[in-house]
């Protein structure tokens, strides 16, 4: 994870802890409890209104669910190309954690929301971080459902 963003987590005084992404997946859903914690995230576009969409690794995206939930008339899929235009300066492995930057809508499955912590894969620095729920929560605008 780039000393930027940990230095912006340490601003927020945001309780975080880091493990090595080649960490065995054993190991991590011990600590964890549940494989329904280790997140992972894509960037979408409800009626031209950018938002993350945090879903448990075993979930699928159901597009249709976040456009039930939201009243929305369109739901789409933001490509990576799209995301690099958007935030030039943030890595697309970092996308789950924008929220707490750029006050970008948040929409979460409810597999992640009723654990306790949140892990998030940060691809290229080779990382995994740990955040509690409640914590990632309180510090983004946070809608709650079933979207896989």
């Amino acid at each position: 994870m780039g000393s930027n963003f940990k230095k912006y987590l340490d601003s927020l005084d945001m309780n975080y802890v880091t493990y090595p992404a080649d960490m065995d997946r054993e190991l991590l859903w011990h600590d964890s409890r549940s494989n329904e914690n280790i997140c992972k995230a894509s960037i979408i576009n409800v009626d031209n209104h950018y938002a993350i969409l945090l879903l448990a690794e075993s979930e699928e995206i159901n597009l249709d669910h976040i456009k039930a939930l939201s009243g929305a008339d369109s739901v789409r899929l933001v490509s990576e190309a799209e995301y690099q235009q958007l935030f030039p300066e943030i890595e697309y492995g970092v996308l789950s954690l924008l929220g707490t930057i750029s006050n970008i809508r948040v929409y979460c499955s409810r597999k992640v929301f009723q654990q306790p912590d949140m892990y998030f894969n940060m691809d290229r620095d080779n990382e995994i971080i740990k955040i509690p729920t409640d914590e990632f929560t309180r510090r983004t605008i946070t809608i709650v459902g079933s979207f896989g």
